[in-house]
C-alpha cells in the first residue's frame, strides 16, 4: 500500500517533517514517519530539524522506502542521501520530494511560499552533492587542507576531479539560490565526506587556479560561495500578508538578470525560486507560486511586473522567451566594460549619453554581473512607464535583452569628452534623464532565457566608412581623443541608424494596410522604400532586410508579376542559407515563400521539391507537431491537390487537422484552417457531404468565436456555399453568397478584392440558374472595378473578363465571347507564359468557343495545343490533363470522327476511375461523354449501360434533385427515344421536367428545354435533350 498525505493546515504556517528512524544495520530499508509541524509553534517548542538541499534526479529510477509503514518511491539520488543522513543519525528532516504532496498543486504552491522560513529556521542545511565520484574525496581534502595552489599543469587529476565536482547538478539548480541564502549553518557532503559551508568557500577559492579557464564554471559558483559565506550573517527577513518569506536580497529582476540561466525541473520554478529572495516582493502578488498557472502565464505576469502593466508582451508555454512590444528611449551605448575581477561580482561598464546635439558625454555605472555578458556596443534602453532602464542588444532580427532591470545609479557623474567643456560633474539620476537627448523608438524586444543566443549583428560593419574618415581626419597620433572620439561617431552611427529605420518603419505600416485593401501599387511603393532603407542602413545580407524583399515580392505576386517575385524570392534564398544556415527557420520561410511562386506560375515539380524539403528539415528540426512543421504540410498537401494526387493531399491534410487540434485545440484559427482545406480536398474528389459537414462546423465556431462580420466567417460561409452549389442546391448557396456580398461591401467597402470574389461567386450561381442578365450585371460590375483597382493585366482582371464570356456564351452571343476571349489569352500568354495554368485555361475556353461556332478545325488545333502542353507540364493524369483529352475528343465527336473520340474517352474514363474513383464527378462525366459517343455510333446497348451506372451512381453520391442526377437522366432517356422506347424516355421526360419546375423554377434554361422536349416528342414521337 503506498502513502497517503494528510491535510496540512492552510493558515496556521504548518509543513510536514520526516523522522528518520535510525538503525546501525546500514542494509535495511529507509523507514520513517511526517509529522505535521507549525512554523509558528517552533519557538515555544522548537524542534531541531535539518533542512535537505539536494537535486532530485532521474525520476524514472526510483527506490521505495516506506512511511508510517507505507511504500513511498523516491529517486535514487535521494535514497542515496537518506542512506548518508542515517549514518550520521540526523533524525528530523525537511525534504520537499516527501514533506509536500506533489500530487496537490494547490498545497506545492502554498508550500513554495514559505520555502525561504523553512530553510531560515531549520537548525542546519545539509547540502547533498551526490555520491562519491570522480575522486571527490580528494577535492574534499585539498578543501580543508586550504592549500593555496598557485599552478595547475602539474596536477591534472586534481584539475579533473574539481572541475567534475563543480560540474555537479547541484550548482545548476536554481533553488539551491534560496536554499543556501536562507540557511544559518551549512554542511556540505558528499557521499562519506562532509565540510562545514564556510570552510567549502575558503576552498573553493584556494583552488581557483584549476577552473579560472572556465567562465561559466567561475560565474555559476561565484554566487554560491557569496550566499554560503553569509550563512553566519543570514539576512534578516520579514512576511507579508501572504505568509511568505522574504530575504531581501536584491529586486527581482536583477535576480533574473543573474539566475535566469539556472535549472529548474518545471520552468515556473525559475520566478518562484527567487522571489523568496527578492527585495521587491512585497510588490508580487500576482507572482505568488500557483503551479495551477500554466508557464505561458506566468512568465507574462513578470514581464508586466517588471516593465509595466502597459506593455504587450507574448510568451508560449514551450519556450523560456518572451517577444515585447513597447515605445522607449535609448538613452546612451556603452562604450567599455570592465568585468568583475575574482570573486566579484560587480562589472564597472562606462556609457556615452547626448546630452545635447553635437554633444555626447560619458558616465560610469557600476552593475551586477548578469548571466548575459555586457559587451561594448549594448544599448540603454528605457522603457517608457518602466521603474529601470533595460541594456538591450542589437541582433539580426530584434533587439534582445541583456538586462531587463539595470539598476540606475543614485547620482551619475558626467565626464566632459574635451578640454574646453568644463568640469566634470556629478548629477542625480532623475535630472541626468532630463538633460539627455534620447532617441525615441519603438522597438522588437526578445528576453530570451535558452541556452542557444541569435547572432549579433556587427556594428563595426556600418561604421567603416565614417572610421575611416575619422582615421583621416585625425591620423595615425596615438592619443586618447582617438578612442574617444570614434566611439562617439559609433554612438551617432547607432542613433542615426535607429532614427532612419524608425522613418521607414513607420512609412512601411501602411503597406499592409494597402495590402489587404488590394491597392497593390501603393503597397508596392511603401515596400520599396522601407527596402532601400534597410539596404541602406543595414546592408543586403540583413535578416531585416531579406524579410522587407520577401514582402516585396508578396507583392509582386499580388499583382500577378511571378517573375519579378520569383527573381526577388530566389534571392532572398540564396542569401539566406549563406548568412543563416540551410537549416534556420528565415531560410525555410523563403524557401515556402518560392515554392508557392512556382505554384502560381504552375510549376508543380518543382514547387513540390521545395516544400518537401521545408517540411522535412521542420520535422527534424523543430518536431512534428511545430506549427511550422504543419504549415509546410500544408502547403505541400495544396500542390498534391493541384496536381490532382488527391489521396496524397487528403492524407496529410488529416494529419495536419488532427496534430493542430491536438496541439491547439479545436477551436484555433489554424484549427479551422485545416478542417477548411480538408474540407476542399474533399470536395475537389466530389465528397460533398463530407465537405459539408467540416464547412458547417467551420463556420459555426467562427461564427461563435469571431462574430458574424469577421473576414474569416464570411469566407467560411463562402466555401459552404460553393459546397451547396456543387451539390446542385443552388438556393441555398444564393441565400449565402448575397449575404456575404452584402456584408463584405458593408464591412470591406465596394472594391476590397474579398468583396468582388464574393460578388464573382453569386454571379456564377446565377449563371448555374440560368440567370443571364443578373449574372452579366455582376459580372460587369467586378470587370470594371478590377481594371480601376488592380489594372487591364492583373489576373483578376483578366478571371472577371473570362467570367464575363462564359456568361455572353451562356446567352449565345458567341463573337463577343469570343472577343474576351481572344483577348484574355494573349494577355495571358505575354504577362504569365504560354505554359501557365491560367493561360492554358484560356485556350481551352476559346477552343469551345469556337466548337460552339462549328469552327471544329480552330477548336481542334488549340485543344491540342492544352493537351500536349498539359502533359509536359502537369504529368499524363492530371485532372487538367483529362480534362482537355475529354474536351478534344467532344470536338473529334462533333467531326463525327467517332473512333479517335472513343479511343480518348476511354483513356480518360480509365485513368478517371483509377486516379479520382469510381464516383467522382469528373469520372461520371467522362462515362456519360463515352456513352454519348456510342450512342452517336449507334451502340445504343453500351451507351445505355454507361448511362444506367451514371445515373444511380450520381443520384446515390448527389440525390435525386441536383442538376448532374437530371443531365443524367435525360441522356438516358434520350437514348431510349433513339430505340424507340417512346414510354420509358416519356416517363424520364416527365420526372425531368417537374423537378426543374419545382428546383430551378418554370422559366429557367433547363426547364424551358425539357418542356419543348416533352412537346416535341408527344407532337412527333422524337425529342431532343
Amino acid at each position: 500500500m503506498f502513502y497517503s498525505y494528510s491535510p496540512l493546515l492552510p493558515n496556521a504556517d504548518e509543513i510536514r517533517l520526516f523522522h528518520l528512524r535510525l538503525t546501525e544495520d546500514d542494509t535495511t530499508l529507509i523507514q520513517g514517519d511526517l509529522l505535521n509541524y507549525s512554523l509558528l509553534e517552533s519557538v515555544i517548542e522548537p524542534i531541531h530539524y535539518n533542512a535537505l538541499s539536494y537535486v532530485w534526479g532521474d525520476p524514472v529510477n526510483t527506490q521505495p522506502i516506506y512511511v508510517s509503514g507505507c511504500q513511498f518511491d523516491v529517486t535514487e539520488n535521494l535514497h542515496a542521501a537518506l542512506c548518508s543522513l542515517r549514518r550520521r543519525s540526523i533524525e528530523w528532516i525537511w525534504i520537499d520530494a516527501i514533506c509536500i504532496n506533489q500530487q496537490n498543486q494547490q498545497e506545492r504552491g502554498h508550500q513554495v511560499r514559505y520555502m525561504a522560513k523553512i530553510y531560515g529556521k531549520a537548525y542546519r542545511v545539509i547540502v547533498w552533492l551526490g555520491k562519491a565520484a570522480d575522486n571527490s574525496e580528494r577535492v574534499f581534502e585539498e578543501m580543508r587542507a586550504r592549500k593555496r595552489w598557485i599552478d595547475a599543469s602539474d596536477n591534472e587529476s586534481l584539475r579533473q576531479a574539481v572541475v567534475a565536482l563543480l560540474e555537479r547538478q547541484w550548482f545548476r539548480r536554481i533553488w539551491i539560490l534560496q536554499e543556501v541564502a536562507a540557511a544559518r549553518r551549512i554542511l556540505v557532503v558528499c557521499g562519506l565526506t562532509e565540510i562545514e559551508g564556510y570552510s567549502f568557500c575558503v576552498g573553493l577559492k584556494s583552488l581557483e587556479v584549476f577552473y579560472k579557464a572556465y567562465p561559466d564554471l567561475l560565474s555559476r559558483i561565484r554566487s554560491v560561495n557569496y550566499l554560503i559565506r553569509q550563512a553566519n550573517f543570514r539576512p534578516t527577513h520579514g512576511s507579508h500578508w501572504s505568509d511568505m518569506s522574504f530575504l531581501t536580497i536584491r529586486p527581482l529582476g536583477e535576480l533574473l538578470d543573474m539566475f535566469h540561466t539556472h535549472e529548474a525541473t518545471e520552468r515556473q520554478d525559475k520566478v518562484y525560486a527567487l522571489l523568496g529572495m527578492s527585495s521587491d516582493a512585497f510588490d508580487t502578488a500576482e507572482l505568488l507560486p500557483d503551479y495551477k498557472l500554466p508557464w505561458k502565464e506566468v512568465f507574462h505576469r513578470l514581464i508586466k511586473f517588471l516593465l509595466g502593466e502597459h506593455i504587450s508582451a507574448e510568451t508560449w508555454d514551450n519556450k523560456e522567451l518572451a517577444t515585447i512590444k513597447s515605445r522607449g528611449a535609448i538613452i546612451g551605448r556603452v562604450f567599455s566594460v570592465t568585468p568583475a575581477s575574482g570573486w566579484g561580482d560587480t562589472n564597472k561598464v562606462e556609457v556615452l549619453s547626448r546630452t545635447a546635439p553635437g554633444l555626447v558625454q560619458s558616465w560610469s555605472w557600476s552593475l551586477h554581473t548578469s548571466a548575459i555578458a555586457i559587451k561594448q556596443g549594448d544599448l540603454i534602453y528605457l522603457q517608457n512607464g518602466a521603474p529601470n532602464p533595460s541594456i538591450i542588444r542589437l541582433c539580426n532580427e530584434h533587439f534582445a535583452i541583456v538586462m531587463i532591470t539595470a539598476t540606475p545609479p543614485a547620482n551619475v557623474l558626467l565626464k566632459q569628452q574635451r578640454k574646453d567643456s568644463g568640469k566634470d560633474r556629478l548629477t542625480a539620476w532623475v535630472t541626468f534623464l532630463t538633460q539627455i537627448k534620447p532617441s525615441v523608438h519603438r522597438l522588437p524586444l526578445v528576453w530570451n532565457w535558452e541556452k542557444e543566443r541569435p547572432l549579433v549583428r556587427d556594428n563595426n560593419r556600418s561604421n567603416l566608412k565614417r572610421q575611416d574618415y575619422a582615421e583621416d581626419k585625425i591620423g595615425t597620433e596615438p592619443n586618447t581623443h582617438l578612442g574617444k572620439d570614434n566611439e562617439i561617431l559609433q554612438m551617432a552611427d547607432v542613433l542615426q541608424y535607429l532614427e532612419e529605420l524608425e522613418e521607414a518603419e513607420q512609412r512601411s505600416d501602411l503597406a499592409p494596410t494597402f495590402l489587404n485593401q488590394g491597392r497593390w501599387r501603393d503597397a508596392e511603393e511603401r515596400e520599396v522604400q522601407m527596402l532601400e532603407a534597410r539596404m541602406r542602413v543595414l546592408g543586403d545580407e540583413h535578416p531585416s532586410t531579406l524579410a522587407s524583399m520577401n514582402k516585396l515580392a508578396l507583392t509582386y505576386s499580388s499583382q500577378g508579376w511571378w517573375k519579378k517575385a520569383e527573381e526577388v524570392e530566389v534571392q532572398v534564398v540564396e542569401t539566406t542559407k549563406r548568412v543563416l544556415g540551410n537549416e534556420h527557420p528565415n531560410t525555410l520561410t523563403s524557401m515556402g515563400n518560392l515554392a508557392s511562386t512556382y505554384s502560381s506560375q504552375g510549376r508543380w515539380r518543382e514547387a513540390e521539391e521545395l516544400e518537401v524539403q521545408v517540411m522535412e528539415t521542420t520535422k527534424r528540426v523543430l518536431g512534428d507537431e511545430h506549427l511550422d512543421t504543419l504549415t509546410s504540410m500544408g502547403n505541400l498537401a495544396l500542390t498534391y491537390s493541384s496536381q490532382g494526387r488527391w489521396r496524397e493531399a487528403e492524407e496529410l491534410e488529416v494529419q495536419v487537422m488532427v496534430t493542430t487540434k491536438t496541439v491547439l485545440g479545436n477551436e484555433h484559427p489554424n484549427a479551422l484552417t485545416s478542417m477548411n482545406n480538408l474540407a476542399s480536398t474533399y470536395r475537389k474528389q466530389g465528397r460533398w457531404k463530407e465537405a459539408e459537414e467540416l464547412n458547417v462546423q467551420v463556420m459555426e465556431t467562427r461564427k461563435r468565436v469571431l462574430g458574424d462580420e469577421h473576414p474569416e466567417t464570411l469566407s467560411s460561409m463562402a466555401n459552404l456555399a460553393s459546397t451547396f452549389w456543387n451539390q446542385g442546391r443552388s438556393r441555398e448557396a444564393e441565400k449565402l453568397e448575397v449575404q456575404v456580398m452584402e456584408t463584405r461591401k458593408r464591412v470591406l467597402g465596394n472594391e476590397h478584392p474579398d468583396t468582388l470574389i464574393s460578388m464573382n461567386n453569386l454571379a456564377s450561381t446565377y449563371n448555374s440558374q440560368g440567370r443571364w442578365k443578373e449574372a452579366e450585371e455582376l459580372n460587369v460590375q467586378v470587370m470594371e472595378t478590377r481594371k480601376r483597382v488592380l489594372g487591364d493585366e492583373h489576373p483578376d482582371t483578366l478571371s472577371s473578363m473570362a467570367n464575363l464570356a462564359t456568361t455572353y456564351w451562356n446567352q449565345g452571343r458567341s463573337r463577343e465571347a469570343e472577343k474576351l476571349g481572344v483577348h484574355v489569352m494573349e494577355t495571358r500568354k505575354r504577362v504569365l507564359g504560354d505554359e501557365h495554368p491560367d493561360t492554358l485555361t484560356s485556350i481551352a475556353n476559346l477552343a469551345s468557343i469556337f466548337s460552339n461556332q462549328g469552327r471544329w478545325r480552330e477548336a481542334e488545333e488549340r485543344e491540342v495545343q492544352v493537351m500536349e502542353t498539359r502533359k509536359r507540364v502537369l504529368g499524363n493524369e492530371h485532372p487538367d490533363t483529362l480534362t482537355s483529352m475529354a474536351n478534344l475528343a467532344s470536338t473529334f465527336s462533333n467531326q463525327g470522327r467517332w473512333r479517335k473520340a472513343e479511343e480518348r474517352e476511354v483513356q480518360v474514363m480509365k485513368k478517371r476511375k483509377r486516379v479520382l474513383g469510381d464516383e467522382h464527378p469528373d469520372t461520371l462525366t467522362s462515362m456519360n461523354n463515352l456513352a454519348s459517343t456510342y450512342s452517336s455510333q449507334g451502340r445504343w446497348k453500351e451507351a445505355e449501360e454507361l448511362e444506367v451506372q451514371v445515373m444511380e451512381t450520381i443520384k446515390r453520391v448527389l440525390g435525386n434533385e441536383h442538376p448532374n442526377t437530371l443531365t443524367s437522366i435525360n441522356n438516358l432517356a434520350l437514348t431510349y427515344r433513339k430505340q424507340g422506347r417512346w414510354k420509358e424516355a416519356e416517363e424520364l421526360n416527365v420526372q425531368v421536367m417537374e423537378i426543374r419546375k419545382r428546383v430551378l423554377g418554370d422559366e429557367h434554361p433547363d426547364t424551358l428545354s425539357n418542356t419543348a422536349s416533352t412537346v416535341v416528342n408527344k407532337q412527333s414521337g422524337f425529342r431532343i435533350a
